[in-house]
């Protein structure tokens, strides 16, 4: 063999056993002439070379190791051993995809990556290029997520082999040798940062060699609802299959006593719809070390669903009825289409409406193993100014004044994500109230929750995260307010129960709708269900005039209460109980006002007034 500048160079064969073992192979000293053993092979350099490594030469004639007369020495045989690395390495990994997948319940995604459960073991088994001596040799597990990890970011993870697997961290374990076989176990935290990470292992031998390989695929670490420390458990079985692992449900839409169960497709184990979650996740303002958090996930989720910040979010809405340039939100049955095309064009997605936001952030929470339900409340109320009031405006003399009022929109649908909260009082955890169609602003941002549904149902709205907005959705009181002569707005009634029916969702196990109303409220007009609107009423925007309202609510002897609405011959048919509670007669002006209304509450056009006088005898009633 020849070097660039024509001096031969030869490799050495190392003494005894087999050639090239990396105990029988000749190290170099700078200077020195003769190689200790340890080295890959011993080159024959160009004695003429700057490099300072000197070879042994054959020498003839003499002694000593000089020169003979000025002789040249003769160059050298060139002897070309087998090559055998010196380094103890891994040089392939096999991650037992088939078995880890079914065991963290990932089997069913159509990405072909590792994807695992934290808080959940999973196995590997790296080939080496030698046998393994475990009393000699070590290893060292590394996983990497991003493009700048750092250990105290939990986004580089060092790993060393423990005797076993304890507690709740980040831990590893050699589980078998079988020659230059090992099996790696490595169980990530249970709250560990969710996303792609990269794989590395390290060898290092007795001798103080090192090589650190790089596995070629990614792995993905999810949320575990299995897991009893993750702060996404869910307890039962049944739920668990239901609001992970089932990819299709149903949407309730409609009135609240004429409703619908809409199919809709989830697809969460799509490999869109996967790389779609993680996409959202990387891209978003979310740090890295929040990614763990699934309180925090989720929040960012609601604002990634939706385009109305103007960044890039994955579905515009659009409630006009003109949906060119786009698909009608109706024409939509499933999640997988809309992130096909996101993920395609990198797009904004054109249009979506309140049941479509629900059903792909339902799909996101899922793919990333936090479990999620579509929920449905009917007569659903939009508070504009956290009063949590919805507010009918009306001139003194009787016309109303439509432009000043709240909106309740025959049907919202949003998610329920379930998760425990150790930032909040006992008896938070649970289903937390989400919701990603872009209503109003949440600290600047369009997002909501997530919003303990426990601390709904109580009126306890200063725990924060949009609790306030939930609640006058589903228990706001709608409230009459006259405008005197003067301007100012005065409280003259209200309806307790005009807002939040038939909340809904997909029953676990089957299609048809379960009503989970009472774990947003107690019953209309039970003492508990007062007591918590009264609650949540010292946290409003109007909290004293609403004080006034209730002292006069209390003295209230007549009864308003509307029956269900009735057809006739193509006729609406209104029906209204008023009972007298006083002891004596009373003569009530009763105002009729039919408006066209859309969906979503905003008016239209008016269809009928009717003005009639009445009087109530005492302690009874009137239809």
């Amino acid at each position: 063999m020849a070097t660039a500048n024509g001096a031969r160079i030869g490799l050495y064969r190392g003494r005894g056993g087999t050639p090239g073992h990396r105990r029988n192979r000749p190290r170099y000293t700078r200077g020195n002439r003769r190689p200790y053993w340890g080295s890959n092979w011993w080159w024959f350099n160009n004695p003429s070379t700057d490099i300072g490594w000197r070879p042994r030469w054959p020498i003839g004639g003499g002694s000593g190791g000089g020169t003979s007369g000025g002789t040249e020495p003769p160059k050298p045989e060139v002897v070309v051993p087998e090559k055998v690395d010196a380094v103890l390495k891994a040089q392939m990994i096999d991650l037992h995809k088939e078995s880890n997948r079914k065991a963290h319940h990932t089997d069913e995604y159509e990405d072909s990556s590792l994807i695992v459960r934290r808080g959940q073991l999973f196995e590997f088994t790296a080939i080496l290029n030698s046998d393994f001596d475990k009393a000699t040799d070590k290893v060292i597990v590394q996983l990497t997520k991003g493009e700048t990890p750092q250990q105290n970011k939990g986004t580089l993870v060092r790993l060393r082999m423990s005797d076993k697997l304890t507690g709740n961290d980040w831990c590893a374990r050699l589980s078998k040798i079988n020659g230059n076989e090992i099996t790696i176990q490595v169980q990530p935290a249970a709250d560990a940062v969710v996303g792609k990470y990269k794989l590395f292992v390290e060898t290092f031998d007795k001798e103080g060699n090192y090589f650190r390989y790089k596995n070629k695929e990614e792995l993905v670490i999810l949320f575990n609802p299995w897991c009893k420390a993750d702060q996404c458990l869910v307890p039962d079985e049944a739920e668990r299959n239901e609001y992970i692992l089932n990819e299709d449900g149903r949407i309730w839409v409609g009135a609240a006593y004429r409703n619908n169960g809409r199919i809709w497709h989830f697809g969460q184990f799509e490999e869109q719809c996967l790389n779609a979650a993680l996409y959202l996740l990387e891209r978003s303002d979310l740090k890295d070390t929040s990614h763990g958090n699934p309180i925090l996930v989720a929040r960012k989720l609601t604002a990634m669903a939706n385009d109305n910040d103007g960044d890039g979010g994955v579905l515009a809405g659009n409630w006009s009825g003109d949906y060119s340039g786009g698909t009608s939100p109706s024409k939509w049955t499933g999640s997988p289409a809309i992130f096909d095309e996101f993920m395609r064009t990198k797009r904004t997605v054109k249009f979506g409406q309140c049941w479509v936001f629900s059903g792909i952030l339902t799909t996101l929470c899922r793919t990333l193993g936090i479990p999620a339900r579509s929920v449905t409340n009917f007569d659903s109320a939009h508070d504009t100014d956290l009063s949590m009031t919805i507010d009918n405006h009306w001139a003194s003399a009787g016309r109303p004044l439509k432009h000043l009022d709240d909106s309740v929109w025959n049907f919202h649908v949003w998610n329920e994500a379930y998760m425990s909260r150790p930032d909040l009082p006992d008896g938070m955890g649970g289903w937390q109230a989400i919701d990603s169609t872009p209503q109003e602003q949440s600290e600047g941002v369009f997002r909501c929750g997530p919003a303990p549904v426990n601390a709904i149902k109580e009126g306890l709205v200063y725990l924060g995260q949009d609790t306030k907005f939930i609640f006058g959705e589903v228990n706001g009181d709608r409230v009459k307010w006259v405008q005197e002569w003067n301007g100012e707005l005065r409280a003259i009634g209200g309806d307790q129960h005009a807002i939040g029916h038939q909340i809904s969702t997909k029953a676990v196990g089957s299609n048809t709708r379960n009503d989970v109303t009472d774990h947003y409220k107690y019953p209309e007009g039970s003492q508990e269900e007062r007591e918590a609107v009264k609650r949540a009423s010292k946290h409003s925007s109007r909290k004293a005039e609403l004080s006034d309202l209730y002292k006069l609510e209390e003295r209230q002897d007549l009864v308003f209460t509307p029956s269900e609405t009735s057809k006739r011959n193509g006729d609406a048919i209104i029906k209204t109980i008023i009972k007298n509670k006083s002891d004596q007669a009373r003569t009530v002006d009763i105002v009729y006002d039919a408006t066209a209304t859309y969906y979503t509450g905003i008016a239209g056009e008016t269809l009928k007034e009717h003005n009639v006088t009445v009087t109530i005898p005492p302690k009874q009633g009137k239809l």
